[in-house]
């Protein structure tokens, strides 16, 4: 295999890099971010689901939400390759159908209702098998993902706030709105993201956006708007406001970019810790959606710090979990049965 040192290549990149044919291998600050991200999203939901609503939770949850999905996106597009698009999918589609049979029973849903709502935080599974399939059909008739694709779905996204049918049913609204993340990280596979922000953007401006963004996010929970809720297109918008709300999704756009460049400038970098909990990130997804409906079913009380808490025993509950084998079990129990029956074969055979 021909394997080509970094200080051979352009952008004079850090020692750690290396290729492989061109293509690249994996770099541990994407881990790190994805950990940070992943906690992102975890303590994002308790504090969004704290039925106290304070100033904190509110504050932490707008913030959180401003960048992390839309980062989160961008990381799996840029990380989705084509010849493994179909098997993704399938593991993808395995996932959602068991954990959207697990919570629409915990929560007694109809079978109508698991059919067409995705449960909470599986929209973005079924999002995924979306983007991946549409990826695969462009790649396959030998087109590109060009910025035109991107300018379409954000021109859709904002059309469909207008149209009361396009909610949460088969994640059509959140699938549109997030599209264009996905595939400006496709556009994105042909260079090193990560390196090119860190040569154009200063650390102590990444810090500048990300505290604006948080005072931002604590005016907004001050007069009672929710990030989620205006810009995450989960909805249409209302009917005494549309314009309004369709102008502050299409500025969605722009500073949820804007948050995400100052997000990868300051926490990509190399931990263990972190880089442990961003290689699992979709054991983390999956597991604390089902920790929040217990604490939920429960009828636990809440508060800004409870919230906190309860994301912290989650987290960590979940980091134990991961290192045994009953987390790949659980995440993908028909394709881990499927695996090991296929390597003991090949063992007996050899």
């Amino acid at each position: 295999m021909l394997i080509i040192p970094v200080q051979l290549l352009p952008l004079n990149k850090p020692q750690h890099y290396y290729y492989s044919f061109m293509e690249k291998v994996r770099d541990a600050r994407f881990d790190t971010l994805k950990g940070f991200l992943m906690l992102s999203v975890v303590f994002g939901h308790f504090f969004s689901h704290n039925t106290t609503h304070g100033l904190v939770s509110e504050t932490i949850a707008n913030f959180i939400y401003s960048y992390h999905m839309p980062l989160f996106v961008f990381v799996s597009g840029y990380f989705t390759k084509n010849k493994k698009v179909v098997r993704g999918i399938l593991r993808l589609l395995e996932t959602y159908v068991v954990y959207q049979l697990i919570k629409g029973l915990l929560g007694s849903h109809s079978i109508m209702e698991m059919l067409v709502e995705p449960r909470p935080m599986l929209w973005y599974l079924l999002a995924l098998i979306y983007w991946r399939l549409l990826y695969y059909g462009i790649e396959s008739i030998g087109a590109k993902v060009s910025w035109r694709i991107i300018v379409v779905f954000i021109l859709l996204s904002l059309g469909a706030g207008f149209l009361p049918s396009v909610g949460r049913e088969f994640a059509l609204s959140r699938s549109i709105f997030f599209a264009p993340f996905f595939f400006l990280g496709i556009l994105a596979q042909k260079i090193q993201i990560i390196d090119v922000v860190k040569e154009k953007v200063g650390f102590k401006t990444g810090v500048i956006v990300l505290v604006v963004a948080l005072v931002l996010a604590a005016v907004f929970a001050y007069t009672k708007i929710r990030v989620r809720s205006v810009f995450a297109g989960t909805s249409h918008y209302p009917l005494d406001s549309q314009w309004i709300y369709m102008l502050a999704r299409l500025i969605n756009y722009f500073t949820a970019v804007v948050i995400s460049i100052a997000f990868i400038r300051v926490f990509s970098f190399e931990n263990k810790v972190m880089g442990n909990i961003g290689k699992d990130s979709l054991k983390y997804y999956m597991f604390h959606g089902l920790f929040l409906m217990g604490v939920e079913f429960l009828h636990l009380p809440w508060s800004t710090l409870l919230a906190f808490l309860y994301g912290t025993v989650v987290t960590i509950v979940i980091y134990l979990f991961n290192k045994t084998w009953l987390s790949d079990f659980a995440v993908t129990p028909i394709s881990f049965i499927i695996d090991k029956i296929n390597a003991k074969k090949l063992k007996n055979n050899g």
